[in-house]
């Protein structure tokens, strides 16, 4: 920006579709669980003895699965779109 002006961005969300809730107690060495009881894990440090997860494969498991959905839907737009334009053109 000109001048050393700071370039600003804002979202605006229209709706909210999900919140999700958790507490954690103990840290990477704790527990965690979510407000509905449908998540309800122990935590390990990486490479940490003991049977918990750790914080990042937590957040891998989670951020793949978006990501995958997004994939589905991004291929469905593309899909439905290439069949309304076929249509127009004819």
């Amino acid at each position: 920006m000109p001048n050393g002006q700071k370039s600003t961005m804002t979202t605006t969300v229209d709706k909210v579709l999900y919140t999700g809730q958790a507490h954690t107690t103990g840290g990477r060495n704790g527990t965690s669980r979510s407000s509905d009881g449908r998540l309800d894990i122990k935590l390990s440090s990486p490479g940490a003895p003991g049977n918990g997860t750790n914080p990042e494969q937590m957040f891998a498991a989670g951020w793949s699965a978006c990501l995958r959905d997004w994939a589905v839907w991004v291929r469905f737009q593309a899909h439905r779109l290439r069949f309304t334009r076929r249509a127009e053109t004819r």
